[in-house]
C-alpha cells in the first residue's frame, strides 16, 4: 500500500543459497522504473553485490510521483552452474525497511516455461 509512507523498496542484500548453503551468484535482469533510477546511488545491483553496507532504494522525493508503480526487481542465476535453489535470504536493516516490506512477495519464476510461477512467499521479519 501507499499509506503511512510505506510505498518504498529498500534491500541491503538478497542472498540465494543452495542445498549446501553455498551462495548462488545472482545477476540483475530488470527492475521497475523508480527502482532502476534508485535514490542517491542505491540502485538494484546493490542487492546482489555481496556488500551489506550498500543497499537499494527506489527513487522518491520532489519531482517523483509517489505510489504510481509497483516496485520490483528481477534477478536470475545460471542453471548451468548446477546449483539447486533451496532458500533466499533478504537482508533489510534500514530502520523502516522491515515495516515497509510487510506483505511483499518473493516469487520464483521458471524462464524455460515462459516465466511460470513455481513458488511464492510473503516476506516476514
Amino acid at each position: 500500500g501507499v499509506r503511512n509512507n510505506r510505498h518504498h523498496l529498500s534491500i541491503d542484500e538478497l542472498v540465494a543459497l543452495d542445498e549446501k548453503d553455498r551462495r548462488i551468484p545472482l545477476r540483475l535482469v530488470d527492475a521497475s522504473a523508480q527502482v532502476t533510477q534508485g535514490r542517491q546511488g542505491r540502485v538494484p545491483s546493490n542487492a546482489v553485490d555481496g556488500d551489506l553496507a550498500t543497499r537499494t532504494h527506489n527513487n522518491f522525493g520532489p519531482g517523483v510521483r509517489y505510489g504510481v508503480e509497483d516496485h520490483w526487481m528481477q534477478f536470475s542465476f545460471d542453471p548451468k552452474l548446477g546449483f539447486h535453489l533451496r532458500k533466499v535470504r533478504v537482508h533489510a536493516t534500514h530502520h523502516a525497511a522491515k515495516q515497509r516490506m510487510k506483505g511483499v512477495k518473493l516469487s520464483l519464476l521458471l524462464p524455460s516455461k515462459g516465466n511460470a510461477l513455481i513458488a511464492q512467499k510473503a516476506i516476514e521479519f
